[in-house]
């Protein structure tokens, strides 16, 4: 279970904006994730963006519980890491980058998109 405690500024009820496109994205607070999953916390126009420093400008902390009842809940914010090795908030914490071409077709035509995504993987000789 991942829950996300966003900054006041993104949060609307129990779901928060995760996407300054200005869609009026919005996602749930709390989930699950299988191993191997990928979701996206945030969608931000700003490809100058360190991603250690565009999660602490929207979440004040992340919270993770696993799915093995016997490990650690990890719990990341800006000065502080519980149960794992490496703060994703960090400067130094390892985030992989990968560009990513994709096509979004619409009723007439095709729509090519770019992404710039950036991840933190958590793995088990961390935690």
């Amino acid at each position: 279970m991942v829950k996300l405690f966003p900054k006041t500024i993104y949060k609307h009820g129990d779901l928060y904006i995760y996407s300054e496109l200005g869609n009026g994205d919005y996602a749930d607070m709390d989930f699950e994730v299988e191993p191997e999953d990928n979701r996206s916390l945030f969608i931000s126009t700003n490809l100058d963006i360190e991603p250690h420093f565009l999660t602490s400008m929207i979440f004040d902390s992340i919270s993770i519980k696993l799915f093995d009842e016997n490990k650690t809940e990890m719990k990341f914010s800006n000065d502080t890491v519980i149960g794992y090795s490496e703060n994703l908030y960090d400067n130094k914490s390892v985030w992989i980058y990968k560009k990513n071409n994709y096509d979004e077709p619409d009723s007439f035509n095709s729509n090519p998109v770019e992404s710039f995504d950036y991840s933190f993987l958590i793995s088990k000789e961390k935690y």
